[in-house]
C-alpha cells in the first residue's frame, strides 16, 4: 500500500500518519510553481504520479475537498488511468478478481461490483472509521523515508496543471429572518389571524 499526497512540506505529517496506519511507502508530489490547483489539475497530477509508480490495482481517495467541494479528483484520475470509478463509497469487500462496494444513494444504498483496477471515492461513515494505530507503528512512522516527486519527475501536461477554475470568494450569506409568533389558544382565531397576515404580505 502506497500513500500519495500532493502538497508542500507541511503535508508530510499526513503521510507520517499513513505510515502509522502501516502503509508500505509514501510519496509526496509538489512543485513550487503550483499555486492554486483546481480538482482537474490535482486529478491529472495524481494520475500521472500513479503511472510513474507503475500503476495501481486499487485507488482510494476522498469524495471531495472541504473548501469548494468539487468532487472531481477521483473521477479525473479514473479517466486518465482508463479505469472504472465508483463514488460515494462507504464500504468495500475485495475478492481475487473484483471489488464489491456499498455506495450512498438517494434514500438508501446501492451495492455494485467492479473488476480491478478501479478508483473509489470514500465517504465518512460508521463502517469505515480508522482504527487507532499502535504506538510502535507511530514511532516507526517518524523515521520512514518519504519519496518526493517534482514536476520534472512526472510526465505532466503543463496546460492541465493550470487551474481551469479560479475560486474568487467563498462566503456564507447573512440573512435576516423575522419571526412572529401568534399568541392565543383558540385555533380558529389564530388561523384567521394568520390568514390575514399572509394576505397582507401577498403570500396568499
Amino acid at each position: 500500500m502506497t500513500a500519495i499526497c500532493l502538497g508542500d512540506e507541511s503535508s508530510e505529517e499526513v503521510l507520517r500518519r499513513a505510515f502509522a496506519f502501516t502503509a508500505n511507502a509514501a510519496v509526496r508530489v509538489w512543485d513550487e510553481e503550483w499555486g492554486n490547483l483546481d480538482g482537474q489539475a490535482v486529478g491529472h497530477i495524481l494520475a500521472q504520479t500513479i503511472k510513474t509508480l507503475g500503476g495501481a490495482e486499487l485507488v482510494l481517495t476522498g469524495y471531495q475537498a472541504s473548501d469548494i467541494e468539487e468532487g472531481l479528483v477521483g473521477p479525473v484520475m479514473a479517466e486518465e488511468l482508463g479505469i472504472p470509478c465508483v463514488t460515494l463509497v462507504s464500504e468495500l469487500e475485495l475478492d481475487e478478481e473484483s471489488v464489491q462496494s456499498t455506495c450512498e444513494a438517494e434514500g438508501g444504498y446501492t451495492v455494485m461490483s467492479v473488476p480491478f483496477p478501479a478508483v473509489f471515492t470514500i465517504i465518512s461513515s460508521e463502517t469505515n472509521v480508522p482504527r487507532l494505530p499502535k504506538v510502535k507503528d507511530i514511532r516507526l512512522a517518524r523515521s520512514k523515508p518519504i519519496t518526493r516527486f517534482e514536476s520534472d519527475d512526472i510526465d505532466l501536461d503543463p496546460v492541465r496543471c493550470q487551474p481551469g477554475v479560479k475560486l474568487e470568494r467563498a462566503y456564507v450569506l447573512n440573512r435576516d429572518v423575522n419571526c412572529e409568533i401568534l399568541s392565543g389558544s383558540d385555533g380558529s382565531e389564530l388561523a384567521a389571524e394568520l390568514t390575514d397576515k399572509l394576505l397582507a404580505l401577498k403570500i396568499l
